[in-house]
């Protein structure tokens, strides 16, 4: 009689795993499509793909285990468990839990805050606590952030509450090159302009160069400042990039860059 009742009780837990995974999959694709999310390729365009993306990510997350507990405690009312003094035990175990775990659910608060208030996403470059580097996972109760050197810091969300983002917006980067006092100014400037021309296929860079004129008159050279616009936290690679250009174009103009000699003189 029990394996009877077992085996026609099957169907019916069948048809509600197949039901909980298919509206699993229904709400997932209905996030992504409210979220406007591309399923393929990130674009570069949208600047907030990121932010859609964790919070899309998020929310299906709190979905999937929504629907396995109401699919857990349907399966139970189908074999005759009470789920309903189950419900009210799990509240007051909840409740104790909760008052034992403050420290986490104060980090999964303010992970949530982190990713709502857009602080800082995954890809982002941050410096927390006097640490820089590249955020490689923003969970709900850790941030790990990876520097350049290769250490990964970990830290508590809670424990979060300053932050600088060298992500969000567009970063300047700023030349100084040294000339001799001998050249013309304007042939500099001249030459300084026309690595617009070399710059284009550049992806890093957004804009043109401006010139920002002589930023010092020092005791062996003239230094000159120009600067461009690049892509957020690429002005380092940026600068190198025009070192290597300007001393390019400088020596195909014969324009000097001064540096230290040193006469021999034989008697």
């Amino acid at each position: 009689m029990l394996d009877i009742i077992i085996e026609s009780n099957i169907h019916k837990v069948l048809v509600v795993i197949i039901f909980s995974w298919l509206l699993y999959f229904i709400l997932r694709k209905f996030i992504k499509i409210s979220m406007k999310i591309n399923v393929g390729k990130k674009s570069d365009k949208d600047s907030n793909y990121k932010k859609r993306e964790t919070i899309s990510k998020l929310i299906s997350n709190i979905l999937k285990y929504l629907i396995i507990v109401i699919a857990l405690l349907t399966i139970l009312q189908i074999y005759g468990v009470k789920t309903t003094s189950l419900v009210a035990g799990l509240g007051v175990i909840g409740a104790v839990v909760g008052l034992a775990f403050q420290d986490v659910l104060k980090d999964l608060l303010a992970g949530i805050f982190i990713i709502l208030d857009n602080l800082y996403l995954v890809g982002d470059t941050v410096e927390i606590s006097g640490f820089k580097g590249e955020v490689i996972e923003l969970g709900l109760k850790t941030t790990k952030i990876k520097s350049f050197t290769g250490e990964i810091k970990m830290l508590s969300n809670r424990n979060i509450t300053e932050v600088i983002n060298y992500s969000l917006e567009k970063s300047y980067s700023i030349v100084d090159v040294s000339i001799s006092y001998n050249q013309d100014i304007n042939k500099v400037e001249e030459v300084l302009l026309s690595l617009n021309e070399k710059i284009v296929d550049n992806k890093d860079i957004v804009g043109k160069i401006e010139l920002l004129g002589v930023q010092e008159l020092s005791s062996s050279s003239i230094i000159y400042r120009f600067g461009v616009s690049t892509k957020p936290n690429m002005s380092v690679s940026v600068n190198r990039y025009l070192l290597k250009l300007v001393k390019e174009m400088f020596d195909e103009n014969n324009i000097e860059i001064p540096y230290q000699k040193v006469v021999v003189i034989n008697e």
